[in-house]
């Protein structure tokens, strides 16, 4: 019963307070604490967002890095079997002076073999 006393007469201070007519001590503190308890959880969601966003941007940092080396990695055996390529093809007799074997030629040629090569074993690319 004491509790409906509470809420009857806070809405009697409320309408009060709305109307222009003094407003007890008691409704302001109650006011107040309740701003507080506002001001207080809403300070907590704000920290603890704040500490997601850390979180989250110490994973895109790792994310980028782990991207990178598996790209170096990548161009790296993209490279050693380009050259892995055109030493075959130098074994095979083929040069870049014959006349049936422009520069233009021989390039679209090591790149062929370059995505046949991944294409037939592709794990082969990856460190």
């Amino acid at each position: 019963m004491d509790l409906l006393q509470e809420i009857d007469d806070y809405m009697k201070e409320t309408i009060n307070e709305s109307l222009g007519l003094p407003v007890s001590a008691r409704t302001l503190q109650l006011k107040l604490r309740i701003y507080k308890d506002a001001y207080f959880r809403l300070r907590d969601q704000h920290l603890h967002l704040l500490s997601k966003f850390r979180q989250n941007d110490i994973l895109i940092d790792r994310a980028k890095a782990e991207a990178n080396m598996n790209a170096a990695a990548i161009k790296k055996k993209f490279v050693e079997e380009n050259q892995r390529l055109a030493a075959e093809c130098a074994n095979l007799g083929y040069s870049s002076k014959s006349p049936c074997w422009g520069r233009k030629r021989f390039k679209s040629v090591l790149s062929v073999g370059l995505v046949i090569s991944y294409l037939k074993d592709p794990n082969k690319f990856v460190g």
